[in-house]
């Protein structure tokens, strides 16, 4: 059987390449747990909010779970994800943009501070490295994530962020790309 694209690119480079598979609770498509890093979701687009029970099948996998999160959205809010990450604490949760808005920051690091399985990620425009800093401050360097939203902002952007960020060696080291090896494990 021939591999779809995207994988080929992940089977011919692995550990540099990773496949996260799109769910959407309205088409419920098959999701599988081979030769993929985890999910994505975006519950903005679905128009479900992220602890509705039409994600189930996203929960019950087991994998590193990457959603859209959007401060004060009623699909997506910060909340939701404490919510999920409450219910499922063995799943990995990666808050897309932390929320979104500056305004919601601080509130999106003090509810991932309560569960260890939730995520702090850090692409968006609106990110800055100080503010990079302090989610690492307000839930630890172990709990944030880097990432680009790419190919909607450029990569050198957003990696400069976490580069130039008022950050120790150490706690750049874990933001840069060393708490996400942890996550996915051996998938890297």
């Amino acid at each position: 059987m021939a591999t779809a694209w995207p994988s080929r690119p992940a089977e011919r480079h692995p550990g540099r390449f990773g496949v996260w598979q799109v769910y959407n609770p309205h088409h419920r498509n098959r999701l599988v747990t081979e030769g993929v890093w985890g999910v994505k979701i975006h519950p903005d687009v679905h128009q479900c909010p992220l602890d509705d029970p039409r994600y189930d099948p996203v929960w019950e996998l087991g994998l590193p779970v990457l959603a859209h999160g959007q401060t004060d959205s009623p699909w997506s809010d910060p909340a939701r994800f404490a919510v999920v990450a409450a219910r499922h604490p063995g799943v990995p949760l990666l808050m897309g943009h932390t929320g979104l808005w500056p305004y919601g920051f601080a509130r999106a690091a003090r509810l991932a501070a309560d569960h260890p399985n939730l995520y702090l990620e850090t692409c968006g425009s609106k990110m800055t490295g100080r503010w990079i800093a302090r989610l690492a401050e307000l839930a630890g360097a172990d709990r944030v994530l880097f990432g680009s939203d790419s190919c909607f902002l450029d990569l050198r952007v957003g990696y400069g962020r976490i580069a130039l960020a008022p950050l120790g060696e150490a706690d750049r080291a874990l933001i840069q790309g060393g708490n996400l090896a942890r996550i996915l494990g051996g998938q890297a």
